[in-house]
């Protein structure tokens, strides 16, 4: 279901701007973001992620049973999963997840579980794992992003001016190169592991790099040497 949401605020839209002009053509774990060309369609995605979570009402209102249905919501499960891990009813998952939707505000699975995570409504790290993010190409990460900011598959084709296949296209290859099962799975995981500059978004801390067996050797004091192998 689409989300249509009302443009920015000026101020938002000027910080986004400036935040996100200059991005990357691949994102690489190991490089550094450093300025290169504008990126349009980001700072759209960005823009209608910022409206939508300026807009949602405050998570006062959550139970532990409604932030629990999120959390599995956002993990992908299916409903009838969801009900067999909290042991309730189909009718009663589906009742919760409308009750969701409805205190975030938003209608579109994707841009709701983002919004609910800016809002803190479950942990960042209870919904997503570390990845180390592979290179992927700017027209990939540009249209997760827009699948991400509530944006149907149809109307990512209208705004670029191609083929919904294409689109359709990139977003399956992308949740591949991410290794995720499906394309909601790779937005949340991307998410999470700071693929989008949404503002107010919280991103698991970074993976860190695997010590070396001689450098784990050295600091453990138990490195052993040719000599002492043989």
């Amino acid at each position: 279901m689409s989300t249509h949401l009302p443009a920015s605020p000026p101020d938002a839209v000027q910080e986004l701007l400036a935040r996100l002009a200059h991005l990357p053509d691949t994102l690489d774990a190991s490089a550094t973001h450093k300025p290169q060309r504008p990126r349009a369609e980001m700072a759209l995605a960005a823009g209608r992620f910022a409206t939508a979570f300026a807009e949602a009402p405050k998570p006062g209102r959550w139970t532990p049973k409604l932030a629990d249905t999120f959390r599995l919501i956002a993990r992908g499960r299916p409903a009838q999963q969801v009900g067999e891990e909290l042991g309730i009813s189909l009718h009663t998952v589906r009742l919760r997840r409308s009750q969701v939707y409805q205190h975030l505000g938003v209608s579109d699975r994707h841009l709701a579980v983002l919004v609910g995570l800016a809002h803190r409504v479950v942990p960042v790290e209870h919904v997503a794992s570390p990845l180390e993010l592979p290179p992927l190409g700017t027209y990939e990460i540009d249209t997760l992003a827009l699948r991400a900011s509530g944006m149907a598959p149809m109307e990512i084709a209208a705004q670029l001016g191609i083929p919904v296949d294409t689109i359709k296209s990139r977003l399956r290859r992308a949740a591949a190169k991410l290794n995720q099962p499906s394309v909601f799975n790779a937005v949340v995981s991307g998410a999470a592991n700071g693929l989008f500059d949404f503002p107010g978004l919280p991103r698991l801390p970074a993976t860190p790099e695997p010590a070396s067996p001689a450098a784990s050797s050295r600091s453990s004091g138990t490195g052993v040497g040719p000599e002492a192998a043989q």
